[in-house]
């Protein structure tokens, strides 16, 4: 897919030292200032969500 977003991969530290992991894709257009923030249920994989991201073709939003 031609329009398709690379993410990144980080970890959050919580308050009590828990590292949770996170994929952030950076939106396409410099500057931009909106954010979609996608969760998901702990049997499942972020990575599954990339299609969402494509599919929605929101160039000024990271997610």
């Amino acid at each position: 897919m031609e329009n398709s977003r690379i993410p990144g991969e980080h970890f959050f530290t919580t308050s009590d030292n828990t590292a949770l992991f996170y994929r952030h894709w950076p939106a396409l257009q410099p500057g931009a200032k909106k954010v979609i923030v996608l969760f998901h249920r702990g049997h499942e994989h972020s990575g599954r969500l990339q299609h969402i991201v494509d599919e929605l073709a929101m160039p000024d939003t990271a997610f």
